[in-house]
Parts: structure tokens; sequence; C-alpha cells
């Protein structure tokens, strides 16, 4: 079942991310509270530096694991379930389909994932408010309050 299968891509998916982000932290170059594009920032920076042996030593002897880190954040944007355009975290069909569409898409969608409404972020709301749609089904919560995004 494809459901399953994208359920273990994307285990697998954190699981790395996981080892990879505690790897980095173990070796001080992030905190826990850093986000993917800043870890992803972190080690583009690292490399960089390696290209001009201006690191210690230390530094230089995990440029190999950084490069495979890099790798590894890289692909996550390009290919994982998780990040692309129509998945879990970015689809944004429920904020943006007419509710023609989703009156006869929702109550399926539900169903099959044991669910009785949908939380919707990732599509701020032009009035900043959070909005309920099909009677309750769908809210859509992202009211766009970071300023520097919106």
């Amino acid at each position: 079942m494809l459901q399953v299968a994208i359920n273990e891509s994307i285990a697998a998916d954190l699981e790395e991310f996981d080892l990879n982000k505690s790897y980095l932290m173990e070796k001080g170059f992030v905190e826990q509270f850093f986000c993917m594009s800043e870890m992803i920032s972190v080690v583009d920076s690292i490399l960089k530096a390696a290209e001009t042996d201006e690191l210690p030593t230390s530094i230089l002897d995990v440029i190999p694991q950084l490069q495979e880190i890099k790798s590894f954040l890289d692909g996550i944007y390009e290919a994982s379930p998780l990040m692309v355009d129509e998945g879990p975290l970015w689809f944004r069909g429920f904020a943006q389909w007419p509710d023609e569409q989703l009156v006869s898409y929702l109550p399926e969608w539900l169903k099959r994932n044991n669910a009785w409404r949908v939380i919707v972020s990732h599509t701020p709301r032009s009035d900043g408010r959070i909005q309920s749609r099909l009677d309750g089904g769908i809210f859509l919560i992202d009211t766009g309050m970071l300023s520097e995004y919106y």
C-alpha cells in the first residue's frame, strides 16, 4: 500500500535527520533549536571554509561526515515525501481548493485517515485570522504572524 511506503520513507528520513542533528550538536556546530535551513547554512559555511584550509585539523577530520550530512539535507528538500509541494507539510489544497472540490474530497479523506478535521498551516491568510471551512472540517491556522515573511 502506498500510504505504508510513504510512512516508512518519512520515518526513515526523520530518523536520519535526528541522527545527523545529534551529530552536529555533539560536535558543537548547531544547537537543539536550529531548524533545517539553519543546519544547512552551518554545514555549508564549514564546508566552504574547509576549501580554504583555514580550519583546525579537528574540524577538517569531520568534513567527510559533513559532506554526507549536506547531501542528505539537500536530498530531503528534493525527494522526501515530507518536503515535496504536494506532501503532508506543504499541501495547500485544503486552503486553496474551492468548496465544491473539497466537499467531494474531504469526507473520504477524513474517513481514510481516521480523522474528524484537518488543521492546515503553511498557507497564510491575507486577513490574518484563523478560518474554518466546511462546517469545521478544516481549520486554516496560518495567520501570517511572521512579519519578516508576510
